[in-house]
């Protein structure tokens, strides 16, 4: 009888050490990286939201703001008398302020500038979105492997226990049947989950959308990333926003100043029929000159200079949150890794435990190892989502992921996007 639980133990315990190790070893293994992950990165730039500042650039490479050299033109005639022609005629002219014309010019350039800054943003949320779409579905994939794992280590134990003849108590074989069951039924809802998430992933790739052969980028090289840039001494692109669109409305206002002294006067040819002889006794000239006493702008300036004083509080704020939420995400990323290194650090110590095991193999000791090392892999499969989140989410707040859009953040060695 001992020799036959013996042979039994043996041979499913080697079944499903096997089991494990390839699984271990296709999750660990390098592979080809998919095409998938890179299509649907790609199409990031068809977006409604980032087309929509790709047609503002072209609108405004049109220089559709600038000023025309003539503010008014007007054509004059007169009679002196009802029932006489008319005999007196004059063409006046009144110029454009020519600081008005610079001002315009000038808030155009700005314009354009805060545009493309928006347009580089929106492409970093679209990328941010599909990024995090593609860490959900790899997540979901993940755990479904992990719940195979889980649900042949259930099933052993069950078997174990019946062929060793060992009399379970009804209630903890109900216990056991209830957590097969119950981890059968979260497969198939998480199946299903994974197919809804790979729908958008599909729709714009060209290759079968599959995590099979995915290589993930390693914690450690998220860290050296992270780490690896001084943010206090780059550009951060919202810091960059906000201050452009602070330039964008004091140039605002400074057009709003320009145009409020707009008529600064005319020029007038006159053609009197009545006077003189000659021809050259016809015409005659004039010119006005505005003297800028009195601006019936005045109030509306001055509600402008207001505004713009709090404006300048808001960009003061945006780089005090940006600031204090890079700090915050960056010591997220380092807790996590810890946490992750923590998780390893258990794994591997369990191979030792392993080995002991190994020494005198009785099949509670195995299967509590197994157990034991599903349960670990799955603490780390939940913090290497948290972490790749956090990643994700620090690319986007430092401006990497706009300043260097055409990088696969999720290989192994941030590849190109192809």
């Amino acid at each position: 009888m001992e020799r036959k639980y013996l042979s039994y133990w043996t041979i499913n315990s080697i079944c499903l050490s096997l089991v494990i190790t390839c699984s271990s070893l296709m999750n660990q293994a390098f592979a080809q990286q998919g095409t998938f992950v890179d299509d649907f990165l790609n199409g990031s730039y068809e977006a409604l939201k980032v087309k929509l500042y790709e047609q503002e650039l072209t609108f405004l490479d049109d220089d559709p703001i600038k000023s025309s050299w003539i503010r008014e033109v007007e054509i004059r005639a007169k009679a002196k008398h009802y029932n006489e022609t008319i005999d007196d005629y004059r063409f006046r002219v009144s110029p454009t302020n020519p600081w008005e014309i610079k001002a315009n010019k000038s808030y155009q350039s700005q314009l354009k500038e805060v545009s493309e800054i928006n347009y580089s943003l929106a492409i970093s949320k679209e990328l941010k979105k599909r990024y995090l779409i593609l860490i959900t579905s790899y997540y979901q994939y993940q755990k479904l492997q992990l719940i195979d794992e889980e649900l042949q280590v259930k099933k052993l134990t069950v078997d174990t226990d019946i062929s060793t003849g060992k009399n379970l108590d009804p209630v903890d074989l109900i216990e056991i049947e209830s957590r097969i069951s119950e981890l059968e039924i979260k497969r198939t809802t998480l199946e299903l989950d994974h197919l809804d998430a790979i729908i958008p992933i599909q729709n714009e790739s060209q290759s079968e959308v599959t995590w099979k052969d995915w290589k993930m980028i390693k914690p450690a090289k998220i860290l050296e990333l992270v780490y690896a840039y001084d943010t206090s001494q780059l550009q951060n692109i919202h810091k960059t926003l906000a201050d452009s669109k602070f330039d964008l409305k004091k140039r605002m206002y400074q057009v709003n100043k320009s145009e409020s002294f707009g008529n600064i006067g005319f020029m007038q040819a006159n053609m009197d029929l009545d006077q003189g002889s000659d021809f050259n006794d016809h015409l005659g000239f004039q010119i006005g000159i505005s003297i800028p006493i009195v601006n019936k702008k005045k109030a509306d300036l001055a509600r402008d200079r207001f505004d713009l004083i709090e404006s300048q509080n808001n960009v003061d704020q945006t780089y005090e949150e940006v600031d204090f939420e890079l700090t915050s995400i960056t010591k997220k990323v380092s807790s996590l890794y810890q946490l992750i290194k923590l998780i390893d650090d258990k794994l591997s110590r369990s191979v030792i435990l392993s080995e002991r095991v190994e020494q005198n193999p009785t099949p509670g000791a195995v299967i509590k190892l197994e157990q034991y090392r599903v349960e670990l892999k799955n603490q780390r499969n939940n913090v290497y989502q948290d972490l790749l989140i956090a990643y994700i989410e620090y690319l986007d707040l430092s401006g990497l992921l706009a300043s260097n859009k055409n990088l696969n953040y999720l290989s192994p060695n941030l590849n190109s996007i192809h």
